[in-house]
């Protein structure tokens, strides 16, 4: 429901701010820009996460108001089961929160490291916060943070879920590596099952009448768990399922949002889905989340494009609120530079065709200036990631030295090596490890985009993971009882073809 993206704040708050009264709602304000995330309170006030804030509707989604003291770049939202007057909303970093209905906010949380796109609370009083570095923990209100050792991390967490009925019981989903549960309140975190073979869970849902039943929405379709996680059935195949909600008022009722189908509803709590609004005035491309209203109305929020609402279980739908923002024009495209005479190679170190599953590759980049000018302000900018591409952000970090100027791997825009200027006939090297995962076989892909004053040339080279397991005859002993699970095949001329394929020339 989510996607990891930064969010530059574009508000100064005081840290508590007043707000004017949020059940008055009569603002009728458009919810501007994405509206990342929904939840419903006990009062049947819907709140909504937008890109100018936190939005409250007091009538079923047909007027919208936004607080004062929550007009800041909102990346999620979540109402307290056990106190309806308890609000919080990630941002990118930190947390808001609000004790009183939204009358006013606190910022909170900038011990924090990243986008948090997922936020929650236990009915122990901790508070719960996901982002790419994992997940923390407050225990004194919001007041401080604290990182859970060993949560998921890596990718950025998307969904955050407290058992009502065990709140040592803590789920979290991201967007890399699936589903995660811990049953000791966060001390260790445990792999579901087969979601671990899943790359991208959006979102995560309770029953609402059974906490021991579950619905996660992954770009692999909806997925089903009737024993708290232990075991799940993929329920519909369609894929990038973005968000699920249930029907407050009829657990039977659940509804989602699919990028390539649009709306789907269930009637039998999650185990089989239809597609409807066929015929909905809205792009299905831009679907991002959904809730279900107090009495029963459907909204869906679109990137770019507001809050949609159905009054009729998603037969007929009509826009909510005001007309949106108009999406902002594109910026202007860059001005075309100048060639220069570079190469690039891209070679990988290994002694064999594979990188074994868990384990580093080593690869040597090597950059030549041929031409008769120097490269000026020459920049490189390195990816590694696990193909095909899922995700805002897939990949894992990984180590770069260089012969010339200095590397420093980060995850910002920045780029990863400034190497300065390569004079005529220069040559640089580039030293990089990039790391596979355990039990995620598949493609790796080392992107590197080199880029001077006077242009630039890019290139790829892809390789595949291997594992292997003991000789179930032989009781695993010795070298000979250990055989090659799994190679992909012609990994070799697959890998060299592609690599000289994308070496580039300036």
């Amino acid at each position: 429901m989510k996607s990891a993206i930064t969010i530059t704040l574009l508000l100064t708050l005081s840290s508590i701010a007043l707000a004017q009264d949020p059940t008055g709602c009569a603002d009728a304000m458009p919810v501007d820009g994405r509206p990342f995330d929904m939840d419903l309170d006990a009062y049947g006030n819907l709140h909504v996460a937008g890109r100018a804030g936190v939005y409250t509707s007091c009538d079923n989604g047909n007027e919208w108001t936004a607080t004062i003291a929550a007009r800041v770049p909102a990346l999620s939202v979540h109402v307290s089961p056990t106190d309806p007057d308890l609000i919080l909303y990630g941002v990118s970093p930190g947390v808001y929160i609000s004790r009183d209905r939204g009358f006013s906010f606190e910022f909170r949380g900038s011990s924090i490291s990243g986008s948090v796109f997922a936020v929650t609370t236990g009915r122990d009083g901790r508070y719960y916060a996901g982002s790419s570095t994992g997940v923390y923990v407050s225990e004194n209100s919001g007041i401080n943070w604290s990182l859970l050792p060993g949560s998921p991390s890596g990718y950025t967490i998307q969904s955050l879920l407290v058992d009502p009925e065990n709140p040592n019981v803590i789920y979290a989903a991201n967007d890399g590596d699936g589903a995660f549960r811990s049953t000791d309140g966060g001390v260790t975190w445990t792999e579901l099952s087969n979601l671990q073979w899943i790359w991208q869970v959006h979102e995560l849902v309770f029953d609402p009448g059974n906490s021991s039943t579950l619905l996660a929405a992954s770009a692999d379709g909806i997925w089903r768990s009737a024993d708290g996680g232990d075991n799940w059935t993929q329920e519909t195949a369609t894929g990038q399922i973005r968000d699920l909600a249930f029907d407050p008022q009829n657990p039977l009722n659940a509804y989602a949002v699919s990028r390539a189908e649009g709306v789907l509803r269930s009637t039998d709590g999650g185990t089989t889905w239809q597609s409807i609004a066929e015929d909905a005035p809205f792009d299905f491309s831009k679907l991002y989340s959904v809730a279900v209203a107090q009495d029963g109305t459907v909204l869906v929020g679109l990137e770019f494009d507001g809050v949609y609402k159905s009054a009729d279980r998603g037969e007929t739908w009509t826009r909510s609120g005001q007309q949106p923002s108009p999406e902002p024009p594109p910026p202007p495209p860059p001005p075309q530079p100048r060639a220069v005479s570079m190469t690039m190679d891209i070679e990988y170190l290994g002694g064999d065709d594979s990188i074994p599953a868990g384990q580093s590759g080593r690869f040597r980049i090597t950059i030549r200036n041929d031409g008769p000018d120097p490269a000026t302000d020459t920049q490189v900018q390195l990816s590694w990631f696990r193909t095909p591409l899922v995700g805002s952000r897939t990949g894992y970090d990984f180590s770069v030295s260089s012969s010339q100027g200095t590397c420093i791997r980060s995850l910002t825009p920045e780029p990863d090596c400034r190497l300065g200027t390569i004079q005529p006939g220069g040559v640089v090297t580039i030293q990089l490890a990039g790391s596979t995962q355990p039990k995620k076989l598949g493609w790796y892909t080392l992107r590197a985009n080199v880029q001077a004053i006077e242009g630039g040339i890019s290139g790829e080279y892809s390789i595949g993971t291997s594992v292997t397991v003991a000789d179930s005859d032989s009781g695993g002993g010795g070298a000979a009882s250990w055989i090659l699970l799994m190679i992909l095949g012609g990994l070799c001329a697959l890998t060299r073809a592609f690599a000289d394929g994308h070496r580039h020339h300036g």
